[in-house]
């Protein structure tokens, strides 16, 4: 069992196969060997006791549960869900036991709890649901039985009925939400496992294509090469350098008059010039290691006396420029067939050079796009179904609040599950606002609370040694800006700073003052007008950036990093940000003392929008309108249907928007207000609003949605919806919405 478990503790290789079931099996293992170590320790004392008190059932039961277990976990070649059923059966029938003799308070209840949740995890939602009907019958069934007294009255049960209902009503509310939770965290896992495994699938068909590409490419490039080495020589008016080497001598004894127009020396100052006046170190050290391989090939029986050898050197010019060049050399054998000298021809390639750079920086570009483009399509998926479910914890917390009393010792438990809940949405909002890239609209803000957002997303990922010191002072800075732009900047800016501290650690110190730089101020650029500017400082005490490097930072794709750590793109990003927002931006830096970066946006004349910081519960807007509420999730329509009923509406649930459409055709004029959710299967909320319209052109329209691509607030107002609500809806926010556009109505 010992060697089991470190077999599945050990990470999976790379290319394993993870079918659907992969992950639930491996929960299932877990489950298994925690389980049978932990009932060893209860096993022996239970069987002792049995014994003892001769309660024979009691020990063959539990030992053939044991053995069960046992033989489950080691017959791994059986079929997964027959071994997840029978798992799932033992801990029913366990429970089932263990109520029939000691009565519904005793930890029969946990059994079917744990029963319940082991089916959605490992069988699946409607595995998950069937356990917890099965649930409520058993328990309904023992407790009618008890609590009237026909069965096992001498057993603990509840002083009153009442409070029996409460208790199974309670229990089950837990078991129903434990239980879809494990289903659906397991089926999200395995949707990412599967897109995870199409993209390695891609991602190897694509990697053949190149390799056989390259392959191609590598022939064709071989034989233009082998024709242009045999051809060379024979051209007597070509701009290619030719030269001639005397090995006895150690010099060059001849070189064609087109060397001036390569590196501005005439013929005559190159014979007299050595290796290294010609190439950089490293090309020399090439050249050197070339040469003295080619010795050795040559003097061995069976060698191609007419071999050549091509290289790509750097060469130096007389005005200190480098640049590419293709070295093609031969050996000038004497009669014996001995090497006495070479033949070369030199090439400028700096052309082609600076079109591989180009494409590699077009490669990255592209890389850089399908990057965002995935990580945007991967977050609009993730929120969406994280938003939903934030909906049915934020909307049960309302109603919880609602009726709790302050003074209770639970509501603050509850605020704090609503805290939490409004933190998560707006993470999710955060994620949401950096990877969309729809057409930023400037509009007055603080940029203090964007700050602050950006860090709070940042501060996990920064390594322990970088420290972050703030001081923004007490004033409002009030920008026309867009929050996801700034804080796109604000990352950027940041991640450098903690990668140049990354290895020996420092202080990312981050200031904001408001200052004044009138027209004609020396730091302001000639296309920024003077005024009132709030200046954010961003200095790391890092190794600083070379005095050679500072005026290119901001320049596209250029870099320091090695290849596949950095695009180049960054503080090219920052810069244009900063210029969108009207403003500039300035560096300082010093080798050895960290660097700063300072951005300047100018002062808005407008305020910025505020948003309640807290939305109260209490003293909500009501109504006795009709709803209509279409929404594809059972437990949104649920929670729909108590909040609004709470907030005093006649409210109407259906979980198909089909269904909806039928409800009103049928009585147009029964409702007031219809809701829907934007993604169903059937039909979406657009498709069902325009299906609406061709029926009643008054009736209002309010659009929900996690998160879609296909609609926004602006589009859903221009096509004439009355309001466009994001989930999570909170009961404040629901109410003033309706109650806005029912009063317009009326």
């Amino acid at each position: 069992m010992i060697e089991r478990l470190k077999k599945f503790l050990k990470p999976p290789l790379s290319g394993e196969s993870r079918d659907k079931d992969f992950w639930r099996d491996r929960i299932l293992q877990v489950i298994l060997v925690a389980g049978l170590i932990i009932a060893f320790f209860a096993l022996i004392p239970a069987a002792v006791m049995a014994i003892r008190e001769g309660l024979w059932l009691i020990f063959f039961l539990d030992a053939a549960t044991y053995a069960a277990g046992i033989f489950i976990l080691v017959s791994s070649r059986l079929d997964f869900r027959f071994r997840a059923i029978t798992v799932v059966l033992l801990i029913f029938i366990i429970g089932l036991y263990i109520i029939g003799n000691f009565g519904l308070l005793s930890g029969g209840a946990f059994c079917l709890f744990a029963f319940a949740v082991l089916s959605g995890l490992l069988l699946g939602i409607k595995a998950g649901a069937f356990a917890l009907l099965l649930n409520a019958c058993i328990l309904l069934f023992f407790g009618a039985l008890q609590g009237g007294g026909h069965w096992r009255p001498d057993l603990p049960f509840f002083p009153t009925m009442i409070r029996g209902w409460v208790a199974w009503a309670t229990f089950m509310l837990m078991n129903a939400i434990s239980t879809f939770a494990a289903a659906s965290m397991i089926k999200a896992m395995e949707f990412l496992a599967d897109k995870a495994q199409e993209s390695n699938k891609e991602l190897m068909e694509e990697q053949q294509k190149l390799i056989r590409e390259i392959e191609e490419r590598e022939k064709a490039e071989a034989a233009l090469r082998e024709s242009e080495n045999r051809y060379r020589l024979l051209a007597d008016n070509v701009s290619d350098v030719i030269w001639t080497y005397d090995m006895k001598k150690d010099k060059i004894t001849y070189v064609s008059p087109s060397v001036y127009a390569a590196r501005g020396y005439t013929p005559e100052e190159v014979l007299e010039q050595s290796l290294n006046e010609m190439l950089t170190l490293v090309s020399q050290e090439m050249a050197e290691k070339a040469l003295k391989a080619g010795l050795e090939r040559a003097f061995r029986p069976g060698i191609d006396s007419k071999r050549s050898r091509t290289l790509e050197l750097q060469q130096i010019s007389k005005d200190g420029t480098v640049s590419w060049t293709e070295v093609t050399t031969s050996f000038i054998r004497n009669e014996e067939g001995k090497p006495i000298g070479m033949v070369g021809v030199n090439r400028d390639i700096e052309a082609r050079k600076k079109a591989e750079r180009e494409r590699l920086r077009l490669e990255q570009r592209l890389q850089e796009v399908q990057k965002r483009e995935a990580i945007g399509t991967l977050t609009g998926g993730v929120a969406h179904d994280f938003n939903n479910i934030l909906g049915v914890v934020l909307g049960h917390a309302d109603l919880l609040l609602y009726d709790v009393d302050e003074s209770d010792p639970q509501y603050f438990s509850l605020a704090e599950i609503r805290k939490a809940g409004l933190r998560a949405r707006d993470i999710i909002a955060q994620l949401l606002r950096y990877t969309r890239t729809e057409e930023k609209i400037l509009a007055p803000l603080d940029i203090v609370p964007v700050i602050r957002e950006s860090l709070n997303l940042l501060r996990s990922t920064l390594p322990g040694k970088v420290h972050v010191r703030m001081d923004f002072g007490e004033a409002k800075a009030i920008i026309n800006g867009d929050g996801a732009m700034l804080n796109q900047a604000i990352t950027n800016l940041c991640l450098n700073a903690s990668q140049a501290m990354e290895q020996t650690g420092g202080m990312l110190e981050i200031s904001l003052e408001r200052v004044s730089l009138p027209s004609g101020h020396p730091s302001l650029p000639q296309d920024v007008r003077g005024g009132g500017f709030a200046r954010l400082v961003l200095a790391d005490s890092g190794p600083g950036i070379p005095p050679e490097h500072v005026d290119r930072i901001f320049d596209p794709y250029f870099t320091t990093k090695e290849v596949g750590e950095g695009s180049g793109l960054g503080l090219a990003v920052v810069h244009g940000i900063v210029k969108n927002h009207g403003g500039f931006i300035a560096v300082e830096s010093s080798p050895g003392k960290g660097t700063a970066f300072s951005l300047y946006f100018p002062i808005s004349r407008e305020s910025a929008s505020e948003e309640d910081a807290q939305e109260e519960i209490t003293d909500l807007p009501s109504g006795s309108e009709s709803i209509l509420f279409v929404d594809d999730e059972a437990s949104m329509v649920e929670m729909a249907e108590q909040m609004l009923g709470r907030l005093g509406y006649g409210v109407v649930t259906l979980s198909s928007p089909v269904e909806a459409l039928d409800a009103f055709r049928n009585n147009p004029s029964k409702f007031d207000l219809i809701m829907t959710d934007m993604s169903m299967p059937e039909m979406s909320g657009v498709e069902l609003f325009e299906k609406i319209r061709q029926v009643d052109e008054t009736i209002p329209v309010v659009i929900c949605t996690g998160y879609s691509n296909q609609i926004n607030e602006k589009k859903a107002l221009e096509m004439g919806m009355a309001a466009y609500v994001s989930k999570p809806m909170s009961m404040h926010g629901i109410a003033s919405t309706l109650r806005q556009i029912l009063d317009k109505k009326s």
